[in-house]
């Protein structure tokens, strides 16, 4: 149902400003578009998404100063720009230029709203609007599910740093934050100078690395050994939920010590 926007002026008379629609249209006073979503129920990504294009006169109830008569119907063409957090080049199949043909009251735009390959936790907002000041808002639900997390290491030596790096198979479009917890075999705390923690991978990217400090502790010993357990955030439906581990060898540093005494024998002895 719509609504009409009215300013009055001192005289009391009225000027009509605007209208607005349902599925979150607008069309100003000098638009000669209305649009309206057409596509039934939510918006996801990789949906086909059509908008009902109509002439703005068949939706005002005020008297125009145009005929609309079935004979004297113009065709009606306008550029189209589409805002929100999306650009132009994100829907590729949407067209620039809607027209309504002559003698014809509405016309159904078709296009594709793809998958930008990125997740999110939230929705996104579409804003379709005409040259002359026409608007359709309407939010695209994301469909890319959470990134599937893979682990690699660098490993070292006693007094080095090892390094850990968390490796995104695709991108976000929010932070994300993942725990991490030591887990120790033949290696115990004592051993490096890190504890459990988090770490950030930022919008945007796909990658970070954690440095872990490995202590000296001069003695001669066999490789000792420790685990990385890195859990996603919870709550986002990733499939790795139970975490994942990359294993660590600390590679000892001190060499043995070996003493040679001599013994003095008398000839003759054994």
């Amino acid at each position: 149902m719509k609504q009409f926007v009215f300013i009055m002026s001192f005289l009391g008379s009225f000027f009509i400003v605007g209208c607005t629609g349902t599925n979150g249209s607008i069309s100003s006073s000098s638009s000669k578009m209305f649009l309206e979503k057409n596509s039934p129920g939510e918006i996801h990504e990789g949906d086909t998404f059509q908008i009902k294009v109509s002439r703005a006169a068949t939706h005002s109830s005020t008297t125009s100063t145009d005929s609309t008569s079935a004979s004297s119907k113009p065709e009606i063409r306008s550029q189209i720009s589409y805002s929100g957090d999306f650009l132009a080049s994100d829907i590729p199949t949407a067209p620039l230029e809607f027209i309504i043909p002559e003698n014809q009251d509405d016309v159904i735009i078709s296009f594709q709203i793809p998958s930008d390959g990125l997740f999110d936790t939230g929705k996104k907002l579409l804003k379709v609007i005409s040259a002359d000041g026409a608007l359709l808002e309407t939010e695209i639900s994301n469909t890319d599910s959470f990134p599937v997390l893979s682990l690699s290491s660098t490993q070292a030596s006693e007094g080095q740093n090892a390094v850990l790096t968390l490796q995104l198979d695709r991108g976000s479009r929010v932070p994300l934050e993942f725990d991490y917890e030591f887990q120790f075999v033949s290696a115990s705390s004592g051993d490096i100078n890190n504890s459990d923690d988090s770490v950030v991978i930022a919008a945007g990217l796909t990658s970070t690395t954690i440095n872990i400090s490995l202590k000296a502790d001069g003695t001669c010993e066999n490789g000792e050994t420790f685990s990385v357990l890195v859990q996603p955030p919870s709550g986002f439906g990733s499939s790795q939920a139970a975490g994942v581990t990359e294993n660590f060898t600390i590679t000892d540093t001190t060499l043995p010590v070996y003493q040679i005494s001599s013994v003095s024998l008398a000839e003759g002895s054994s």
